[in-house]
């Protein structure tokens, strides 16, 4: 756990025109199952990367209270596939670490 007082750093990510924090929440990984049908141990290739982004993105702006009504296919035509891939070398949302699990 984080010491008290600490910093999470703040990991966001261009969609379009506009940055939206994107990081690993409890939220995400639920919001992942529900949309792929499984869990986040279980990614492979890109569409489940976009998937799990999509998903930290989302629960990311909810728990920051920021409005993000986007739909998945909106979030990917969005975003370019250099950031998506310089979030997961960057292990930016946990993604290099699931992929390892499964």
């Amino acid at each position: 756990m984080a010491e008290k007082g600490a910093k999470h750093k703040r990991i966001t990510i261009k969609v379009g025109d506009k940055t939206y924090p994107c990081y690993t929440t409890m939220g995400a990984a639920v919001g992942f199952r529900q949309q792929t049908g499984h869990d986040i141990e279980k990614i492979e290739g890109t569409s489940d990367v976009a998937a799990f982004v999509y998903n930290c993105t989302k629960s990311a702006c909810r728990r920051e209270h920021i409005d993000f009504d986007m739909s998945f296919e909106d979030f990917c035509d969005g975003v370019l596939i250099e950031d998506l891939n310089n979030l997961q070398s960057e292990n930016s949302v946990g993604v290099t670490d699931a992929k390892k699990k499964s």
